[in-house]
C-alpha cells in the first residue's frame, strides 16, 4: 500500500520505506523510519519529508 499520511501509515503498516526522487532512502519499522515529534515542533502542514 502507497500512503503519505505517515500516521495513518504507522498505525496500519508493520514496515515502512521512504523515497526520494524515486530512490528508496530508509526501510524499516515506523519507530526506525519516522521520528517522535514533540508537539511543540509539528509542522503547520500535514507534509512530510524524508530528507
Amino acid at each position: 500500500m502507497v500512503l503519505h499520511d505517515i500516521n495513518f501509515a504507522s498505525a496500519h503498516s508493520d514496515r515502512f520505506i521512504a523515497m526520494k526522487a524515486g530512490r528508496v532512502i530508509r526501510e524499516g519499522s515506523a519507530a526506525e523510519i519516522v521520528p517522535p515529534l514533540s508537539p511543540l515542533s509539528w509542522p503547520q502542514s500535514r507534509t512530510w519529508a524524508a530528507s
